[in-house]
């Protein structure tokens, strides 16, 4: 208890000298022409109260893991701190987010944390996934406007009873910029049950998301497309590679899609997510080639980076080096972060 106390202490002082640093305009400022666009699966980030049409149960004052107004003020204050954190003081223009309950969660997080000191707004929409959890995306009023927004389900031929989060389409333009972003965010079906007995639901979502990038390229073939999102599959699976047809640079066709991570994929001791002693990549940002080939108008001059802050991170004492530092380990409270790590790229224009 003792712990926790300091934790909510210490990360209060933080967070108010954040909030000073941003009121006061006294960080160094990215160029006026960068988008600063980043993905971050918050890991369970629901509110205190039983919503009587998910399962939500767990995360309640009486659940299993006793979640408390207090454990999910800290939850949001250091979603809030990791963010600031990975604009460099100067707080990502477009965030992508995966596993939030509902608005309520994200009004907190914009108004009640030093994300108030910047005019962030978000694209919401309720999705039929059991758990309550959905994806979303916020973003700075400042330097983005959204001009259409809609859910794309992902509803299984084979399987009406399996339900999961949909995709979120967003399109928006930058402040005196001719060209438009077309943003997708995704949380692909788990490998709950197994790799094997699970792969055809997010074989069936790649296949959905590039039908619906495809159809956007048949209307507008210079189109600007970034995708983001918790794949729930590797760099090097089927969904990844067949089905949505997403690439290092150096391996690429026609009309194939670019991984900006792609420096990640040879390396051991770092990705996006822990399982047992293996890092791997499981958040993604893709782009297709319009965006990553382009000189003038939005166009990425450099691959995309993940964010591994020591903040982040703890002591693996069971499969040694690091591992992230979650919220919980088990039903065992820590007070921590998330199970991701986040992930951002830098969109010029």
């Amino acid at each position: 208890m003792l712990i926790v106390k300091r934790h909510i202490l210490l990360s209060a002082f933080l967070l108010f000298f954040a909030s000073f640093l941003l009121q006061n305009h006294l960080f160094a400022q990215r160029n006026k022409h960068t988008l600063r666009v980043c993905f971050y699966n918050v890991e369970n980030l629901f509110d205190c109260k039983d919503d009587s049409l998910t399962n939500d149960d767990t995360f309640t004052p009486e659940g299993n893991n006793h979640w408390t107004e207090n454990r999910l003020r800290l939850k949001i204050n250091n979603i809030a701190k990791t963010l600031i954190a990975i604009g460099e003081w100067d707080t990502p223009d477009i965030i992508g987010m995966a596993e939030v309950e509902n608005a309520q969660v994200l009004h907190l997080l914009i108004n009640e944390t030093p994300l108030v000191a910047q005019p962030y707004s978000f694209v919401h929409y309720e999705s039929p996934d059991r758990r309550g959890i959905d994806v979303a995306l916020l973003y700075k009023t400042s330097t983005f406007t959204v001009i259409h927004s809609e859910p794309i389900a992902v509803n299984f031929p084979d399987d009406n009873y399996s339900k999961t989060r949909d995709i979120l389409y967003v399109k928006g333009i930058a402040p005196k910029s001719k060209d438009t972003l077309h943003i997708f965010v995704n949380h692909w079906p788990s490998r709950y049950g197994g790799y094997a007995e699970t792969i055809h639901k997010r074989n069936y979502t790649a296949d959905l998301l590039r039908s619906k990038i495809d159809s956007i390229c048949k209307v507008q073939s210079d189109a600007k497309i970034i995708c983001m999102g918790d794949f729930n599959d590797y760099p090097y699976d089927e969904s990844i590679c067949e089905h949505l047809r997403a690439f290092a640079p150096d391996k690429v066709q026609s009309n194939d899609l670019i991984h900006t991570l792609f420096p990640y994929f040879s390396k051991n001791n770092i990705g996006t997510h822990k399982y047992q002693q293996e890092w791997g990549i499981l958040d993604h940002l893709i782009v297709n080639q319009n965006l990553y080939y382009a000189t003038t108008g939005f166009h990425t001059e450099e691959s995309g980076h993940i964010f591994d802050a020591d903040f982040l991170l703890t002591d693996d004492n069971t499969n040694m080096g690091k591992k992230t530092f979650r919220t919980y380990t088990g039903l065992s409270y820590s007070g921590g972060f998330s199970d991701h790590l986040p992930v951002y790229i830098d969109i010029k224009y």
